[in-house]
């Protein structure tokens, strides 16, 4: 599951999302400000200017380890360049391009018309995407499809094979955090790959921008305990079904839902939602909720971490994390001991609507589930929790590959978050696998 795309050592390296709140300054103004106690190790001018919403994805801790990884790794910076500014809706976007002494990175800021910072990412300034050379786009066509919600802007993209019609679809829906249509973390775009190889080979996909990807969908959230996860993936996803089951090319009895990492998670509540689906497929889906993955994830990263000061940074995090897994059923739980970016009520969400109380629903589904051995973020013991929660499923299928990563992508060694910075592509032979299954469930 993608649930440190917005902590530490992953942040710095895919981009990840903060919000400082400043005074009615300008949009250059902001961004200087926010370099400079970046420079200066101002974190907790940095954390107090964060407005309410945001605040609880980033405590002082969590920036503190951010800019310290990108100092560890690429040393100071050089030179800062002019900031660019462009308008999206109500907001500013500003672009700053920082030379570290070993690396250049793209400074997004995205600001709301009340001065507050909504958005923030360190993105590559030279490294684009290339698609799989193993897709033929000659067979499919692609089209802009914004399934309507109220309140809600979400963007989604339809590939549709070119010869075909009354096709089967596959849905793909996303992880954790602020999850595009593309599900794009550096360079890499692993649901734009499947989406368009799947096309290619005559099955149609839909991908969308998680409603969390765009903060103005996150604007008329007054309490937190009320965005839970039928308010994150379940309501655009039932709009989505709703939406093409009457779509004259897709077949309404051949609709599968691709769930990644935490969309992989919920395909038991998702099935539960939507009970029409033909059958779901899991793509590194963890079978733990958050809390039991945290603190062995935090463990991981901080082996990479070459300075003690970056290291006891990460070890309050696992301690947060620890102390959340043993008291999270507590009515009496410290709330400034839980990791930022969960509430109670969140997790508890999790813990009631997951795969350990709702598994036993798919067991009448046809359901693939596949996973990278190299997956650090999903090991593969969440993997093996799966295969004995479904022995009782008439049609499970269960795959591993030894190269692959939680995006789907080969590498070599032991998984490292550097790799998602590096250009890949899933691989066809998985590409190939879900094509395969997806065909075999024609009635």
């Amino acid at each position: 599951m993608n649930l440190l795309r917005t902590i530490g050592l992953y942040l710095f390296v895919l981009g990840f999302t903060i919000a400082p709140t400043f005074a009615q300054n300008n949009a250059t103004d902001i961004t200087q400000s926010v370099l400079t106690y970046f420079k200066t190790q101002q974190f907790d001018k940095i954390y107090t200017l964060q407005d309410a919403t945001m605040r609880r994805y980033m405590d002082r801790n969590q920036l503190e380890v951010t800019w310290n990884s990108l100092i560890e790794n690429y040393d100071s910076i050089k030179y800062i360049n002019e900031t660019i500014i462009t308008e999206k809706d109500s907001f500013k976007i500003t672009e700053t391009k920082i030379d570290f002494v070993k690396k250049s990175f793209l400074f997004k800021l995205t600001i709301n018309n009340k001065g507050e910072i909504s958005g923030m990412y360190f993105l590559n300034t030279k490294l684009k995407y290339t698609p799989p050379d193993y897709i033929n786009t000659l067979n499919f066509i692609e089209t802009k499809i914004a399934v309507p919600a109220e309140n809600i802007i979400s963007e989604g993209v339809l590939s549709l094979p070119k010869v075909q019609q009354n096709v089967p679809l596959v849905i793909i829906v996303g992880g954790s955090g602020g999850t595009d249509k593309d599900g794009t973390l550096g360079p890499n775009k692993p649901y734009k790959d499947i989406a368009w190889a799947l096309a290619a080979k005559g099955i149609a996909v839909y991908r969308y921008d998680k409603r969390t990807a765009n903060p103005a969908n996150l604007k008329g959230i007054k309490n937190l305990n009320d965005f839970l996860l039928y308010e994150e993936y379940v309501e655009d996803l039932k709009n989505i079904l709703a939406y093409f089951s009457e779509d004259k090319r897709i077949n309404p009895k051949q609709i599968f839902i691709a769930g990644h990492s935490q969309g992989g998670f919920m395909l038991p509540y998702f099935a539960k939602a939507c009970p029409k689906i033909k059958g779901v497929i899991s793509l590194a889906g963890n079978y733990s909720n958050v809390v039991d993955l945290m603190a062995y994830q935090f463990k991981y990263l901080k082996q990479f971490l070459p300075d003690s000061a970056s290291k006891q940074a990460y070890d309050v995090m696992i301690k947060k994390a620890e102390y959340m897994k043993l008291n999270i059923s507590s009515t009496q739980i410290n709330k400034d001991s839980m990791i930022p970016g969960l509430t109670m009520a969140y997790v508890k969400d999790m813990m009631a609507n997951g795969p350990g109380k709702l598994h036993a629903v798919l067991y009448k589904k046809p359901a693939l589930f596949i996973q990278g051995e190299r997956d650090y973020q999903v090991p593969m013991s969440e993997f093996e929790l799966w295969k004995k929660a479904m022995q009782k499923s008439c049609c499970s299928t269960f795959i591993s590959y030894p190269k692959l990563n939680h995006l789907l992508m080969e590498g070599e060694g032991i998984s490292k978050p550097t790799e998602y910075n590096k250009p890949n592509n899933v691989p066809e032979y998985v590409v190939d696998e879900i094509a395969t299954w997806v065909k075999k469930q024609y009635n």
